[in-house]
């Protein structure tokens, strides 16, 4: 499968599918945006954004301490005792604090990604976008409905995070979030009543009540296919897309053929009618009843 200069480039796009289990041969759905190439079943969040910023470079190697704190990053910050800690900032973690606000909470989120939006801040392959119509898909939230117009029906992760914006900028959410946090503790204390949490940088903090906004759709899933290892193409994943790829000219195949796929592939067909070619490989058939 290695290219030469006299043959079409091959290119795997590994596809998502809505859950993931030990016998499956094909990846999970878990929404993301700007990828590394994908090798291997974890992506460190540093690695990834490194990756965004030098626009392709090869992303630097885990730390030595594996998947807990960056040695390179100051001390910390403890942020003390919340009434309510949420993790993720994604539309339930941006309802929570909202609603929590509203009670009189002191309330903090912490967030993996460096901004808003949860599953649509990781979901930038081709072709993401909602399949609910936008009248629905939105927060009931008063303040930022009455001041956003939708302009279009099927809202696309572009848009979808010009609506997180909007509201971060409406409830000034930014205040009470800490970004590129990833949560890898929380221990409950039955006597005292306290939750005590815990981020891979070092960030800690308490509270009463904790809310995992953390959603169904974040865990990726990559699957150990025979080979694969040594594998000379370019391999993408849909929930770590890179900006600027080009499948013009390229062979390309999808592995997967669910509602990801689906998306990938109506978008990847229209710049490989005529020069390249395009094979979505399934495990087993769709059937539309209508």
């Amino acid at each position: 499968m290695a290219s030469t200069e006299n043959e079409l480039h091959p290119v795997h796009a590994l596809a998502d599918h809505f859950q993931s289990r030990p016998d499956q041969t094909v990846a999970q759905q878990s929404l993301a945006p700007e990828p590394v190439l994908v090798k291997d079943d974890h992506i460190n969040i540093y690695e990834f954004e490194a990756h965004k910023k030098t626009k392709g470079a090869p992303p630097p190697p885990s730390y030595s301490n594996g998947v807990t704190e960056n040695p390179t990053l100051p001390e910390a910050k403890v942020y003390g005792h919340q009434d309510v800690i949420i993790v993720g900032a994604g539309f339930s973690g941006i309802s929570a604090i909202y609603r929590a606000r509203r009670l009189g909470l002191k309330a903090k989120i912490f967030e993996a990604g460096l901004d808003f939006g949860g599953v649509w801040y990781w979901n930038r392959y081709p072709g993401a976008r909602v399949d609910s119509e936008f009248p629905f898909y939105q927060l009931n939230v008063p303040e930022s409905y009455k001041s956003f117009d939708f302009t279009q029906r099927f809202p696309d992760h572009h848009e979808l995070r010009r609506y997180m914006a909007h509201l971060d900028k409406t409830l000034q959410l930014r205040k009470d979030v800490v970004f590129d946090a990833e949560v890898c503790s929380a221990e409950y204390d039955a006597d005292q009543g306290i939750w005590a949490v815990r981020t891979t940088k070092g960030h800690r903090a308490t509270a009463k009540y904790l809310i995992l906004a953390t959603g169904l759709l974040h865990k990726r899933y990559c699957p150990d296919l025979p080979g694969f290892s040594q594998y000379k193409g370019e391999v993408y994943h849909s929930s770590f897309w890179p900006e600027g790829v080009d499948c013009r000219k390229k062979k390309v195949a999808v592995i997967g053929a669910g509602a990801t796929a689906v998306q990938i592939v109506q978008e990847l067909a229209k710049v490989t009618v005529e020069e390249g070619s395009l094979t979505m490989f399934m495990r087993r058939e769709s059937y539309v009843m209508y």
